[in-house]
């Protein structure tokens, strides 16, 4: 007589959902430990490719300006400031476009892949204003008004990107139009990263018209707000969740694939899914680098030994933070950082904060202090 294998009881897809959430959240919590996301390695391309494309285009509208441009001659151009003006442009454009941050696989965005655009030229989408009940402005729907502005400020940006030298006329309607949208969706203000690449905007308005005048009064104001991006994000870490941050972020990370290595970021897996040790005091370090990295670059001499330690401190940093590929992939944004901080600290470390016009001073101490606190 032979085996008869037996029947496994019919599967009911609700079995998870019955589960008390406690049990549900322990079981998530122990499965991403050691699968992350679970992405296959080969949706890691696709960032590595976004991030390619993000360089070239940028490239593409440096060669409007003459002399810049070329890849293959890179080192003459790279400093310069219309090719950081840019720079600071396209990465407005590329996030408020939606191909930036919270994009592709890794954010639950398989088909399509992007967001954005896709739900900021389309009336009657949901948005977030500051006063709903304000009139024009106000109101949780996307009005044709709103889809107008929006489609005004990426004309807006695309035309300061292509034209040779950018100055006060140039990046006015990107200064005014993208405030005004962010006072209907607060969203939209979010998406371009305005606390970083609108307050650099500012700045611009104080460069000279010629692309190739003297640039150090909004090259300081520049610095100031690449400083206060260091400093407050190190402030944010000042707290006791950090270290769980690092361990949920190594978990995801395409380097650490291996369970032994992930089960390291565990006081004792998986009984036990508390950071451990290592986790702990890799949230600490890097929140002391990411507070000592603004210090350490404002107060060293150019050329010392202290300020190349915090230059290096600083690529350590975005290097560990871009391996993680972390949720939310703000893979460009760090890209930009890490060229901002070579742009101003080194191609133009003779260029001082305090050499900025009086209101850009004004105006930065509101962005970069009042405000964050």
């Amino acid at each position: 007589m032979g085996f008869i294998k037996p029947t496994p009881p019919p599967y009911d897809p609700l079995t998870w959902v019955k589960l008390p959430f406690a049990q549900r959240a322990e079981l998530a919590c122990k499965a991403w430990a050691l699968q992350g996301y679970g992405t296959p390695v080969s949706a890691y391309i696709l960032y590595v490719l976004k991030v390619a494309f993000y360089i070239y285009v940028w490239t593409l509208f440096c060669r409007f300006t003459p002399g810049i441009g070329d890849i293959a001659q890179w080192q003459t151009w790279i400093f310069h400031p219309v090719a950081f003006q840019k720079a600071i442009l396209w990465s407005m454009l590329f996030e408020v476009l939606g191909l930036g941050c919270g994009s592709g696989p890794l954010t639950g965005r398989y088909f399509p892949p992007v967001g954005g655009f896709l739900y900021f030229l389309r009336p009657g989408t949901t948005k977030l204003p500051v006063y709903p009940r304000l009139v024009l402005f106000g109101g949780h729907r996307r009005s044709i008004l709103d889809v107008l502005l929006y489609a005004a400020l990426l004309a807006a940006l695309v035309f300061a990107l292509v034209q040779p030298a950018i100055g006060f006329h140039e990046i006015l309607p990107v200064v005014v139009l993208l405030p005004l949208i962010g006072l209907s969706d607060q969203t939209l203000f979010l998406a371009a990263r305005g606390e970083h690449y609108w307050t650099t905007a500012v700045c611009f308005l104080f460069a000279p018209a010629a692309a190739y005048g003297s640039a150090h009064g909004w090259i300081g104001g520049a610095k100031a707000v690449q400083l206060s991006l260091w400093f407050w994000a190190g402030f944010s870490k000042l707290n006791r969740h950090f270290p769980y941050v690092v361990g949920v972020m190594t978990s995801n990370s395409p380097f650490t694939r291996f369970a032994w290595m992930r089960r390291l970021m565990y006081k004792n897996y998986p009984d036990d899914v508390n950071p451990s040790a290592l986790a702990r005091i890799a949230g600490h370090w890097g929140t002391a680098v990411e507070l000592g990295i603004p210090l350490i670059l404002l107060i060293s001499p150019v050329g010392s030994y202290a300020h190349i330690a915090g230059m290096a401190l600083m690529l350590g940093l975005h290097v560990y933070i871009t391996s993680n590929v972390p949720m939310g992939v703000p893979i460009e944004w760090n890209f930009m950082v890490v060229y901002g901080a070579f742009f101003l600290f080194w191609g133009h470390a003779d260029a001082s904060v305090f050499s900025m016009p009086l209101p850009l001073g004004i105006f930065l101490s509101v962005m970069l202090i009042a405000l964050p606190l």
